[in-house]
């Protein structure tokens, strides 16, 4: 007996290809049969790209209707917003009166007339101030404090300083 050549009847798919002897060939399934294109290919990618193509000339001449996906639609997850938490920034002189709590050591840069910088290098803006401490910029550590701090005195003025606060744990 012959060997047939056999295709996979693929109903998600409007375009794969098919191997046969080393070579690879583009298929287009229509309604009711398969085109298959006479030019063969070394890798598949090639093959369906060109399968695709073909596709869409079918589509123009109408001999193929457009496809018919039916795609489950997933609903976007809800993302709920985050609750900022309220910032409160301690002296040393306080944080040493509250021993019953945990606080962890930061820093902020104040600008040559006292104002706390709240927003610093980032997208268009370059600087922004305010007079009220909770609204500071929170640096964790003293390297990245000081660069910023730095970087400010070469830009916007010197006389940038830094202070240290602690901010309450948990």
């Amino acid at each position: 007996m012959e060997c047939l050549l056999s295709i996979p009847k693929v109903i998600e798919k409007e375009v794969f290809t098919l191997k046969t002897e080393g070579k690879y060939y583009g298929i287009v399934q229509g309604d009711a049969e398969f085109f298959v294109c006479p030019e063969e290919f070394d890798s598949p990618l090639r093959a369906a790209n060109h399968a695709r193509s073909i596709a869409r000339q079918l589509r123009k001449e109408n001999k193929l209707s457009s496809p018919d996906y039916t795609l489950k639609k997933v609903k976007a997850p809800v993302i709920r917003s985050k609750v900022a938490k309220k910032k409160e920034l301690f002296t040393e002189a306080e944080v040493a009166k509250k021993t019953h709590l945990r606080f962890k050591e930061v820093w902020v840069i104040l600008n040559p007339e006292g104002r706390f910088v709240t927003e610093a290098i980032k997208n268009k803006t370059l600087v922004r101030y305010s007079t009220k401490k909770e609204q500071a910029m929170v640096f964790s550590s003293y390297e990245d404090a000081i660069y910023t701090s730095t970087t400010l005195d070469m830009v916007v003025r010197k006389g940038h300083q830094l202070r240290r606060y602690f901010e309450k744990q948990g």
